[in-house]
């Protein structure tokens, strides 16, 4: 017995292990071949199992989903040092052959102790309070993605508008926006004409903000397309390897938002919902106490 209890069985439902093969040693746990010794099948293995488990953490068993992922990542430590693995494995064959013989297996120690049943105080909590970790995981996400979406890549896909359009492969879009540079210098001998009033000055500066917003938004489209169309071969390493990361992040923290804003089972709300609810009911008592304190 693995001492799971009767109801739920972790190790059988969620990973496909039998009763008869727990407690499951580290490879049967990643489901991998046994004694394998590539680092980077290994490495996949775990974060496949790690981020099967996880979509189990806002449901009836989050407790169950903790304790199987100390075990994931600890046979993952495990596997990944070369020292510790030796151990492993040489006690691991000593077990196995000592069961191939029926003698008395040598003691290989189990990932972890069986996590306990559910009980106590947890189950008693409201539903929507098991959601809160997510809430605060999908805000967290919420965040990094804003920053990639608009801090992080638009001056990359800026930098590479704007090799490309010094390359002379720019389209109709920018062009128009880029006067020559012998338009842009004040002729020789010519005195600026003086500022005749605030307003005037103000309206200078406002235009001259607005041509600069419009030349970096047609740079940013024109190293945006040349990047859907080329991928990394349409610039310098030096800016596409970063522009490749930052993209491949923004698309995993986008899949994993989508995957927050769905409605768990045996909940009436989505983490990503919960979280805004969260913000809006801060927003409120905020503003209930400051309505309060202030001494007007």
């Amino acid at each position: 017995m693995n001492g799971h209890g009767e109801a739920f069985d972790p190790y059988h439902k969620w990973l496909g292990i039998a009763p008869s093969q727990q407690p499951p040693h580290y490879y049967r746990l990643l489901g991998i071949e046994l004694f394998e010794d590539d680092a980077e099948v290994i490495a996949a293995a775990a974060d496949r199992q790690m981020a099967h488990v996880r979509t189990f953490q806002t449901g009836p068993h989050a407790q169950w989903s903790q304790r199987i992922l100390n075990e994931l990542a600890a046979a993952r430590l495990c596997l990944l040092d070369p020292e510790r693995k030796r151990q492993y494995d040489a006690k691991l064959r000593e077990r196995l052959e000592a069961e191939r013989c029926g003698t008395a297996p040598a003691e290989v120690p189990p990932p972890l102790p069986p996590p306990p049943a559910q009980t106590g105080a947890w189950p008693a909590l409201p539903a929507w309070i098991r959601l809160v970790p997510s809430a605060i995981r999908y805000l967290r996400l919420e965040c990094q993605w804003r920053w990639l979406q608009f801090c992080r890549l638009p001056p990359l896909y800026w930098q590479v508008g704007l090799v490309r359009y010094q390359m002379g492969r720019h389209d109709y879009r920018v062009a128009p926006l880029h006067p020559a540079l012998q338009d842009t210098l004040p002729e020789p001998g010519r005195q600026p004409r003086r500022r005749r009033s605030l307003w005037r000055a103000l309206g200078r500066l406002w235009r001259a903000g607005w041509e600069h917003r419009r030349r970096m938004m047609a740079l940013q489209n024109l190293g945006r397309d040349a990047f859907a169309e080329e991928g990394g071969a349409c610039v310098w390493p030096a800016i596409a390897d970063p522009l490749e990361r930052a993209e491949a992040r923004r698309s995993q923290l986008a899949s994993e938002l989508e995957r927050l804003n769905q409605v768990p089972p045996g909940h009436v709300v989505s983490p990503g919902r919960l979280m805004r609810l969260m913000l809006l009911g801060a927003g409120a008592a905020a503003t209930v106490v400051w309505s309060w304190m202030r001494p007007w």
